[in-house]
């Protein structure tokens, strides 16, 4: 079973920092300067604290900002049961 455990968070792991890591630089802009900021129509993955591999994808429907026109948090249209559904989240957790 450790060992199971020891394979399934080395799966994860480099699931996280290979595959997303990848996508997400398929789909920023060629030549920026940076970090991208989320916008509006990003696909995103929502931390929930839930396993890894539960986590749901989304929409940016929605970006919430301060005064100063900082981003904040976004609101997220995932599907749940079979129903799209927004959520709030906090930038740090997409």
């Amino acid at each position: 079973m450790k060992y199971l455990n020891l394979k399934l968070a080395h799966y994860w792991k480099r699931w996280r920092t290979e595959y997303l890591a990848n996508l997400r630089e398929f789909h920023r802009c060629k030549g920026s300067a940076g970090d991208k900021e989320i916008e509006v129509g990003d696909v995103v993955t929502v931390f929930e604290g839930k396993k890894r591999g539960l986590w749901k994808t989304g929409i940016v429907q929605k970006l919430v900002t301060d005064k100063d026109k900082v981003i904040r948090g976004a609101q997220v249209r995932v599907t749940t049961k079979g129903r799209p559904t927004p959520i709030s989240k906090p930038v740090q957790h997409l």
